[in-house]
């Protein structure tokens, strides 16, 4: 990629021009914490009125782009929510493609569906019972093991015992 800025030599070295230029309009060299902006986004633009000096932390907020913002329908009380989209493309990759407002709503909803809590041992009498509803409502086999903290191969032991296609 080419540098957008001009170059000029000065006592032998190359020096970025707009650095020169504000130099010399102060009479003193800049520190170097110190940046010079260019107002109209011109990089080759180094006359003195296009050219302004800042801090680092300055110019950092000056650039400094908004997040990405995303409306997303909350999957328990149907509410429009705002959330960053970094955020949400981080739990799409994860396999997430439930949303929700808040904790609260999370909650409910899987308390709803069956899955609440995780039972107090392996051979609770309501394994088979979770793992069916977990399944009729759209989760997979992995994510019912994951959400209860059971062995993912218990699970599919107790899918195939069900006869259901395994859900992987």
């Amino acid at each position: 990629m080419k540098n957008p800025y001009k170059f000029v030599v000065q006592h032998g070295k190359n020096q970025v021009e707009h650095r020169v230029v504000m130099e010399n309009y102060l009479g003193r060299k800049l520190k170097t914490e110190e940046v010079v902006h260019h107002i109209n986004g011109n990089y080759r633009d180094n006359r003195i009125e296009n050219l302004r000096v800042m801090s680092n932390s300055e110019h950092a907020k000056l650039h400094k782009k908004d997040p990405e913002i995303e409306t997303i329908i909350c999957a328990y009380c149907g509410a429009e929510v705002q959330k960053r989209a970094s955020e949400l493309r981080y739990k799409r990759k994860k396999g997430i493609t439930r949303f929700y407002c808040n904790k609260v709503c999370a909650g409910r909803h899987k308390y709803e569906i069956g899955i609440n809590r995780p039972p107090t041992n392996k051979t609770d009498p309501n394994m088979d019972f979770i793992i069916e509803t977990g399944l009729q409502k759209g989760f997979s086999g992995y994510m019912i093991a994951k959400l209860y903290g059971w062995n993912k191969r218990t699970v599919y032991t107790h899918i195939e015992k069900l006869s259901f296609d395994r859900v992987w």
